[in-house]
């Protein structure tokens, strides 16, 4: 008996890597792979525009090394809003009903969030917080297992800097 699973080969082509790959004019991912590795400010800038971010300050160069690889700065001068480009924008969006995540517990269950509902739920989280007094710049830590909840504290954090 095989563990091993193989997708089919119609699945391979209507996937988004193949449909990625196709649209680059590579053969394969190794391909991608390579050519990340070897041309980093080529990735990273393909990436950005790929996943469609929004900038709220446009960068002027995709990464500076000057001061070491292990010091690299990426996107200089650019500024973005992270919770902005992972949620807010689509929960403002023809998209607002779209699903932002699926979570399955270990006993089965199911929990889906819209990215409208994501939004209203880390909202009124972010303004408890506020509420009691988190404030931008403070350390929030919190251990908690992987539940939908998990996420709305994430993007709850977030929004509050």
């Amino acid at each position: 008996m095989s563990y091993i699973w193989y997708p089919s080969r119609e699945m391979v082509e209507e996937s988004n890597v193949q449909q990625l790959l196709n649209r680059l004019k590579m053969r394969d991912y190794r391909d991608f792979i390579k050519r990340s590795v070897e041309d980093i400010g080529w990735f990273w800038s393909f990436i950005e525009k790929e996943l469609n971010v929004e900038w709220f300050k446009p960068y002027s160069k995709v990464y500076d090394t000057s001061r070491g690889v292990e010091w690299t700065e990426w996107y200089i001068g650019g500024e973005i809003n992270v919770v902005h480009n992972i949620l807010d924008r689509h929960a403002s969006s023809k998209n607002r009903n779209n699903l932002a995540f699926t979570w399955v517990g270990e006993d089965g269950s199911v929990s889906h969030y819209t990215y409208l509902r994501l939004f209203r739920e880390s909202n009124r989280l972010a303004n408890f917080l506020k509420g009691i007094g988190v404030s931008k710049g403070d350390v929030v830590a919190a251990y908690l297992p992987m539940l939908p909840e998990t996420i709305v504290t994430l993007m709850a954090t977030l929004k509050i800097g």
